[in-house]
C-alpha cells in the first residue's frame, strides 16, 4: 500500500482538500442501528498527507474478516480496491452491537472527486456500506455540496461534517 507523507509547511495541513458530500456518519443518531442492519459502517474520514484516511466499524460476526474500500475517480468507469487494516475493538459511543474498527487510506484523485463504498467479507457473505446506495463522495473545488436533506440530531441542531 502507498505511504503518505505530510510536509509540515503544507498550507493544507489539517484540512481536507476535498469536501464531503455526506453527513458525519458517526454523528448520526441511527449509527448503531445502521451498523446492526448492514454489518459495516463508515465512521469518518480525515486528511492524511496526500490522501484521505478513514475508519469504519464492522460487526464481530466471525474471527476472520476481510474489509476493503472500493473507490473510483471516474464515476465507476473503473475502480480500485484498498484494503482496510484491523485497528482494534470499537470503544465508546454510540452504543450498538459488538464491533471492530478498521482503518484505511485512499489516494487523492487526479481530478475533482473521490467516490467510495465499504465492503466486508465474512462467513462467505459480502456486506456493503454504500451510504444508502449513493456512495460516499468527496469533491474538490473548495465548497461542500452537502446532502439534499438535512438530518437533525436529538437536540434539534444541525449536524455538520468537518
Amino acid at each position: 500500500p502507498p505511504h503518505f507523507l505530510q510536509a509540515p509547511q503544507d498550507p493544507l495541513a489539517g484540512r481536507l482538500p476535498l469536501a464531503p458530500c455526506f453527513w458525519d456518519p458517526l454523528g448520526l443518531p441511527d449509527f448503531g442501528a445502521r451498523l446492526g442492519a448492514q454489518g459495516v459502517c463508515l465512521e469518518g474520514v480525515r486528511p492524511r498527507g496526500l490522501g484521505v484516511a478513514g475508519t469504519l466499524r464492522v460487526l464481530n460476526l466471525a474471527y476472520e474478516k476481510r474489509v476493503s474500500v472500493r473507490y473510483t475517480w471516474d464515476g465507476w468507469a473503473s475502480y480500485r480496491e484498498a484494503p482496510a487494516a484491523y485497528a482494534g475493538p470499537s470503544a465508546g459511543p454510540p452504543p450498538g452491537p459488538p464491533s471492530d474498527r478498521f482503518a484505511f487510506c485512499l489516494p487523492l484523485p487526479p481530478g475533482g472527486a473521490l467516490e467510495f463504498a465499504l465492503c466486508f467479507h465474512v462467513g462467505g457473505q459480502e456486506l456493503w456500506d454504500s451510504n444508502g446506495g449513493q456512495n460516499y463522495i468527496l469533491r474538490g473545488g473548495g465548497r461542500a455540496e452537502g446532502p439534499p436533506s438535512s438530518p437533525r440530531d436529538a437536540e434539534g441542531g444541525w449536524i455538520h461534517f468537518l
